[in-house]
């Protein structure tokens, strides 16, 4: 760094004296990329630092700034017995370390991400470490955090990480990441089970975390996957790829019917926090006040330190952290830490809308302050388009299904904001203000009005980019993007594969061939009818129906100033290719259960570039339609969150 600082000021004294500029940079300008080229390196290789220095790369905030139930030996103790713990954050626990267990599957691209050297990867010390057999100093403390559950609006208790426990916090590129292990064993908030995960939702979750961070859709991630020698039973399904049940495919959703023992594994999954909205909710609910003003300031800390300077009143650049009470800040930063917090998770939902993913489970323990996915369970993607599809049977209403997910959202943030009103009145309680009436009408129109407008401010973006206009315009799109909506549910279109064509269907000036396009998708032509005529009965479609919104699509494109190569390079980053279809997951976890990880590797380097055309051999093996061996299959079409 010394050699480095000296060049640059001799440099810098040349240039500075020196009566010709330019001269001097044209005759230094080798010197001057060589060092650029080393600072570029020294950048490089400050970032992605040997499991050692990574492991002790930053401390562990929730240790440092929040409250155990008891000192850690204590804690330990206490480790595997069920129990409500109250006036605290998280308590001490250890992985319970299975005897034998290998990495079948890293994110070489998660590693670099969060500041580890993808070399480490392959490190023997990285097992042990990720499996519980040795910790490294830094990364030596793991804990279990508390938080509670509401599900549509009704309160559940305390439940709190069951099975997932966090290792510490390291240094990325951009941010500090929390390591955490699920499936690594029991804690007080296991409740009685086991503490453990299969190989099958591990692969889901290992795939669909990664999937999502490429489609632009903010998510934890997963660094790694790890299969274990145990056999950990759950109930499932009978059926498989190669042996469906004839009459399975006949009823209607129903639960797992059988018990099955399965490889375990474990996933270690990253991110910048993983805290819930629930998380505030068990405090409030015990009037835990002490800890509740001291978890929504640390919530600010993790992901919104900005917000700490409001007022100022704890400083991000005074302190590194949160204070004791007495640092409460005024109400501003909470309203404002609200509205954020609701503008983030709108955009989420907006984006699961875009590229067809559905959650399946939306209880706000699923819900992140910060707006991003988590807890990939009984979740699924749209294949053939069904506004009401829900693959979780443990929603028989449909709460959560693919076109309710926007009102569930909307649920969520309402009851974070009746939190909110506590939050507010403590602070008010504390700075003796006088004003909690205003505050909590500003909380109310967060609630009532903005998430709305932040959602269809976002959703309307998204599908201006996805028919490739510049603005989507409610009174003249709205009907259009209707229209499609309709025809692609009677017509049994494929989402992915019409949006994708969608490009190629706006370039097409000829509307027999346009049509010939959107043929692509159906899984059933004989649906649409060959009458050229618009159809009368709403159970029908006819092929004149299309031809009409080609028609009208065409026109709007024609009002629209984006030139044809502008319109498919949008569309084209709008409307994703490559997602992990239910069937993609199936094949993956069952070769895994085999020993065999070539798929989980294969599927994991396609949805890398999930927006790209890809190779031929790609296109014709994973740009496809649902095969007939996965229609209706339960595990795959739908399934619980037996895990």
């Amino acid at each position: 760094m010394l050699i480095i600082l000296l060049l640059m000021f001799i440099l810098y004294f040349i240039v500075k004296n020196c009566n010709s500029y330019r001269n001097i940079i044209k005759k230094n300008k080798t010197l001057i990329n060589k060092l650029h080229s080393l600072k570029d390196q020294q950048m490089i290789d400050l970032e992605l630092l040997s499991l050692d220095k990574w492991a002790v790369s930053t401390e562990n905030t929730w240790i440092k700034y929040l409250k155990s139930d008891y000192d850690r030996e204590e804690s330990l103790e206490l480790q595997f017995e069920p129990r409500q713990v109250y006036k605290c954050h998280y308590t001490y626990t250890l992985i319970e370390s299975p005897n034998k267990c290998n990495i079948i599957a890293v994110s070489e691209i998660c590693s670099q991400d969060i500041g580890l050297n993808p070399t480490e990867l392959n490190s023997p010390r990285l097992l042990k470490l990720l499996s519980g057999k040795e910790y490294i100093k830094g990364l030596d403390q793991p804990y279990c955090t508390i938080y509670g559950c509401y599900s549509y609006g009704q309160w559940f208790g305390q439940l709190g990480d069951g099975r997932a426990m966090a290792l510490g916090e390291v240094k990325g590129k951009l941010s500090t990441y929390e390591i955490q292990l699920k499936g690594c064993g029991r804690s007080p908030f296991s409740r009685g089970f086991d503490g453990k995960a299969v190989l099958r939702s591990s692969v889901r979750e290992f795939l669909a975390s990664e999937a999502m961070h490429h489609l632009g859709v903010p998510t934890t991630r997963a660094l790694a996957l790890l299969e274990t020698n145990e056999i950990v039973k759950r109930p499932w399904y009978g059926d498989t790829s190669s042996n469906r049940d004839p009459y399975s495919s006949k009823k209607s959703k129903f639960p797992p019917n059988i018990l099955i023992p399965e490889p375990g594994a474990i996933v270690c999954r990253v991110s910048k926090s993983f805290l819930r909205l629930t998380h505030i909710d068990l405090h409030i609910q015990r009037s835990e006040f002490t800890e509740l003003m001291e978890m929504v300031d640390f919530i600010c800390l993790r992901e919104y330190p900005h917000l700490l300077d409001i007022n100022n009143s704890l400083k991000v650049n005074d302190c590194h952290g949160i204070r004791s009470i007495i640092d409460i800040g005024l109400p501003e930063r909470y309203i404002q830490l609200y509205k954020e917090v609701t503008y983030n998770n709108a955009n989420l939902v907006a984006l699961w809308q875009s590229v067809g993913y559905v959650q399946g489970n939306m209880n706000s323990d699923n819900t992140l302050f910060a707006g991003r996915t988590i807890d990939y369970g009984p979740f699924g993607w749209l294949e053939k388009y069904d506004p009401f599809y829900q693959p979780f049977t443990s929603d028989p209403s449909g709460n959560f299904a693919y076109i309710r997910q926007p009102t569930a959202m909307g649920i969520n943030m309402a009851v974070l904001g009746e939190s909110f009103k506590t939050i507010i009145q403590q602070s008010c309680n504390y700075h003796k203000i006088n004003d909690l009436d205003r505050y909590i009408e500003e909380i109310n129109n967060i609630k009532e009005k903005l998430y709305e407008e932040y959602f269809f401010q976002i959703y309307n973006k998204i599908r201006s980019q996805k028919l490739g206009i510049q603005q989507f315009i409610q009174e003249i799109d709205g009907p259009l993007w209707s229209q499609l909506e309709l025809l692609m549910y009677r017509s049994e279109c494929d989402y992915i594969i019409l949006f994708r064509l969608l490009s190629k269907v706006a370039t097409c000036t000829d509307i027999e061939s346009a049509y010939d396009l959107i043929k692509q998708s159906f899984y059933d032509s004989n649906k649409v009818k060959v009458s050229l005529d618009k159809s009368i009965n709403n159970n029908i479609v006819n092929k004149g129906d299309w031809l009409e919104w080609i028609q009208n699509y065409h026109k709007r494109l024609q009002n629209d100033s984006f030139s044809k190569e502008e319109r498919v390079t949008i569309q084209n980053k709008a409307n994703p290719k490559y997602v992990l279809r239910n069937w993609m997951s199936v094949l993956a976890y069952e070769k895994a259960e085999d020993g065999d990880y070539s798929v989980v590797h294969e599927i994991a380097r396609v949805l890398e570039n999930p927006y790209d055309e890809q190779s031929d051999e790609i296109n014709n093996k994973w740009f496809q339609k649902t095969p007939q061996w996965a229609t209706d299959m339960p595990g795959c079409t739908f399934m619980s969150c037996s895990s």
